[in-house]
């Protein structure tokens, strides 16, 4: 029998802290909403993220659509979004959920991860799951430098009634295991 055993420990939460989001309201501009830092070298090849986000739609104008995205930012570096879902119709008090794991393929300056996952957006009070956007994708991750995982929103149309807000937001890292 195999023993596999975990390199680098037990898994790494980060949370945003309660009241960690800003309202995104008013504009067309997509807008980092919510994020969270992970440190210079926290990152590994075979490191698995795990990252779970509840975004809400406080209020919105009855003839525009939402989008969701998530995103990296390494410092010094330029935005990547890795999980995006599709435009759709919102209305006040509706839900998004984005699940998503981004495997860390190769560390360093020039490091890459491969984004698999769900943007899954309720966006209707009469039905459960609305709209599911499976995403898959591969992205640059500079893992000597801080990464900012951000949550995005882009609204179609600048109303005065379009409010998000993130709910929650948290980023698991699972160390590899060899």
């Amino acid at each position: 029998m195999t023993t596999r055993r975990n390199n680098y420990g037990p898994p790494r939460i980060f949370k945003m802290a309660p009241g960690g989001s800003t309202t995104h309201t008013n504009t067309t501009d997509a807008a980092t909403i919510a994020s969270i830092v992970l440190p210079a070298g926290s990152l590994r090849t075979g490191d698995t993220l795990r990252i779970s986000a509840v975004v809400e739609a406080d209020a919105a104008d009855s003839t525009d659509t939402q989008q969701v995205l998530m995103t990296c930012t390494p410092t010094g570096g330029t935005l990547t979004q890795f999980l995006t879902g599709a435009a759709v119709d919102v209305g006040a008090g509706e839900v998004c959920v984005v699940d998503g794991l981004v495997e860390i393929t190769a560390a360093g300056g020039a490091g890459t991860g491969r984004a698999d996952g769900y943007v899954a957006a309720q966006w209707s009070t009469t039905s459960a799951v609305r709209k599911i956007t499976p995403v898959s994708s591969a992205s640059n991750w500079n893992t000597l430098v801080d990464n900012t995982i951000g949550i995005q929103v882009d609204h179609s149309v600048a109303a005065a009634a379009n409010q998000t807000t993130v709910r929650s937001f948290m980023v698991e890292i699972i160390p590899a295991v060899v």
